[in-house]
């Protein structure tokens, strides 16, 4: 689903596909235009890769899209059956004329709204801090961005914490659900999910910096603290 040519830290490495390319993506996975479609991941353990999967499809226009409370491990938790077997997959048309940008930022968005929009740095403390875990071109956080790991939206069980809890999280760094909030982490992924959440809370100018820390750190111009 997204532009991996080249390599991280270039310009829009790893940013959604282009609409034509991405709808084509999501039609040779059997996914038509009414197909109702569940994502699973393992959270909180994994990058969120749920949450980015679901965003970009959301992005797509498919409709109706829903993360499975808990993922796999609440599944079989609850008695799910799982199978090792690959499904038969019959390719289907989904066409995608454009894509839904309320949802996600590019970096020149990011460098207008500096100062006026409250920016969420969802990656580790120590990444937050400047540790360069993932090829990095440079370490730190985007000036002013509030440090919320994505893994503090869920419970000790893995599953999302109530949205009281939640909102008293958010409302204790100071952020309203009428502020414009851009999420990011390393690659967009966590971050997606952490925009997933925000909207589900009622935060609905929220959004996701696909592109996220890889371009930006990638770009020597552009200002870091740590």
């Amino acid at each position: 689903f997204s532009d991996m040519k080249g390599k991280p830290g270039d310009a829009n490495w790893g940013t959604v596909l282009p609409a034509e390319r991405l709808g084509e993506a999501i039609g040779k996975l059997g996914i038509k235009p009414g197909t109702e479609v569940l994502v699973y991941a393992a959270p909180p353990s994994g990058w969120g890769e749920d949450g980015r999967v679901a965003w970009t499809l959301m992005m797509a226009g498919v409709e109706p899209v829903a993360i499975v409370e808990g993922g796999i491990e609440a599944w079989k938790a609850a008695g799910g059956a799982v199978s090792t077997a690959a499904p038969a997959i019959t390719p289907a048309s989904f066409p995608v004329t454009a894509t839904d940008l309320s949802m996600n930022v590019a970096k020149n968005d990011v460098k207008d709204l500096m100062g006026k929009a409250v920016i969420i740095d969802s990656r580790t403390p120590q990444e937050y801090e400047g540790a360069q875990k993932f090829g990095e071109r440079r370490g730190g956080h985007l000036p002013g961005a509030i440090s919320i790991p994505w893994t503090n939206v869920f419970d000790k069980d893995g599953k999302l914490s109530s949205p009281d809890a939640l909102k008293k999280m958010l409302e204790a760094a100071g952020i309203g659900q009428d502020d414009e909030i851009i999420s990011y982490c390393t690659k967009g992924i966590r971050s997606a999910h952490m925009t997933l959440v925000l909207r589900d809370l009622g935060y609905a100018k929220a959004r996701n910096y696909d592109a996220s820390f890889h371009e930006w750190a990638g770009d020597a111009s552009l200002p870091l603290e740590k």
